[in-house]
């Protein structure tokens, strides 16, 4: 049982962190665009 629960914490790390870094990359490409001209 306590697997299951190791293995659940160590999938919604990962998908919190996928979630993170796409919005990051979002993010980033907005200031970029704020910067300069946005196609």
């Amino acid at each position: 049982m306590r697997d299951y629960f190791q293995d659940l914490r160590e999938r919604i790390l990962k998908d919190l962190g996928n979630v993170l870094s796409d919005g990051l990359k979002i993010f980033y490409k907005n200031e970029k665009c704020k910067k300069s001209a946005c196609l």
